[in-house]
């Protein structure tokens, strides 16, 4: 290879070909700085403000036409922003230009175009993130910020929460990470517990945690009704209606009085019911021939009862449960005229919808004799169930409704 077809790099002094693939190419030739050193001297730069050498790429610098810019992102971004709380007339523009584009949807997608270009966007993130994790006054003020426009704009948190619904359901990914997340969170702190009851109680009854303690510690860790112990946490009683906190109950007394509605008559009704004389199941007796056809007269029973096979399957479940057979079943319904012996209505409910029929009034009877008392709904019959099927825990229920019904609570007698 002859001398003019070689080149001594002026940084390395190292002899190489003179081409493309070692010299970069030049106006007059090529340049007498070798590729190899130009990129090792183009790697980093050295900033005009702040005179601090980075590394030579879009997070540290900004892009230019020409390559990148002798300003760091970081000093360009606090002269713009020294300049912009400084200078009214600077400020009024830069807000004027972002109305301009706003309010004119075909520059507000050529900006949005160039930002997804050129990864404006991606960029602001990265730094708002990386500004978030290293910056603790930036992310009190921004939670801060969020938490009250939860509180205030409620189209936009209505909107935040449609996204998150409709991610956990088409992303399995992201929901399994965000559950992983929840749980790591919950397990490193250990008043996770009590902030999120702290939440549930201020967002469900509007009182706070403290309160819920006063409480619990007034009536002495028992329910308000049963006076026991509960096996788990108490639950917050309040009127429906008027949104009054009344006490603290077991989940048993709880359920119970919203399966009788709050109704102090539904409640007295139970007792009379509960106090009647119970029947063994020998004694029950059967619908007479002549009476046979009054069970046509109970409208949801009518179709039932002439199913054979649905008479056959009834009977075998009666027998094998409370031995007695549907005769019997009938003469019970025909008693009660169709209805619940405690709330005076039928029942309407279906097990599930493929079934064409309601379903039938519930056999209630007595778990610790096994007498039969009568036939309820279902719904009274799981109350009578919570309630212990004792006429105790009802009067106690039926006193701590009128209680609250005629004054503002143990405080106010």
């Amino acid at each position: 290879m002859s001398e003019s077809h070689v080149r001594i790099c002026k940084q390395c002094r190292e002899t190489k070909p003179l081409d493309k693939d070692h010299f970069p190419p030049h106006a007059r030739g090529y340049r007498h700085e070798c590729i190899a050193c130009e990129n090792e001297r183009n790697r980093e730069r050295t900033c005009k403000w702040c005179g601090e050498t980075k590394p030579l790429d879009k997070d540290h610098f900004p892009a230019h036409n020409h390559g990148f810019r002798h300003e760091c992102i970081t000093c360009r971004n606090d002269r713009h922003k020294g300049k912009y709380e400084n200078d009214p007339d600077y400020r009024e523009r830069q807000l004027q230009r972002q109305r301009d584009y706003r309010s004119d949807p075909e520059k507000l997608e050529r900006m949005r175009a160039y930002q997804r270009l050129v990864g404006v966007r991606a960029r602001k993130n990265q730094s708002r993130r990386r500004k978030y994790h290293e910056d603790a006054d930036y992310r009190n003020n921004l939670l801060t910020q969020q938490k009250v426009r939860w509180d205030t704009d409620i189209e936009w948190r209505e909107s935040i929460k449609a996204q998150l619904r409709e991610r956990r359901a088409s992303d399995p990914e992201w929901r399994e990470r965000d559950n992983a997340n929840q749980r790591q969170r919950r397990a490193s702190d250990p008043m996770s517990r009590e902030k999120q009851k702290e939440r549930d109680l201020r967002k469900r009854y509007g009182i706070a945690l403290s309160d819920y303690v006063r409480m619990e510690v007034e009536q002495g860790g028992l329910c308000a009704i049963c006076q026991l112990e509960p096996e788990d946490a108490l639950h917050v009683d309040h009127n429906h209606d008027t949104g009054q906190i009344r006490g603290l109950l077991c989940s048993d007394c709880n359920y119970g009085i919203g399966i009788f509605e709050e109704s102090t008559n539904l409640l007295r009704s139970a007792i009379t019911y509960l106090n009647r004389p119970s029947m063994r199941a020998q004694d029950i007796q059967t619908i007479p021939d002549d009476r046979l056809l009054a069970r046509f007269h109970i409208p949801y029973w009518e179709a039932q009862s002439r199913d054979k096979q649905y008479r056959l399957i009834k009977n075998q479940n009666l027998r094998a449960n409370f031995g007695i057979g549907i005769d019997q079943f009938e003469w019970l319904l025909e008693k009660n005229n169709g209805v619940c012996w405690i709330c005076s209505l039928p029942e309407e409910q279906k097990s599930n919808d493929k079934t064409p029929y309601s379903n039938t009034l519930s056999v209630d009877h007595s778990h610790q004799t096994g007498m039969i008392r009568g036939l309820l709904c279902s719904s009274c019959n799981f109350g009578v169930g919570k309630f212990r099927d004792s006429p105790l825990i009802f009067a106690k229920a039926i006193a701590y409704l009128e209680l609250w019904a005629t004054s503002t609570g143990p405080e106010s007698e």
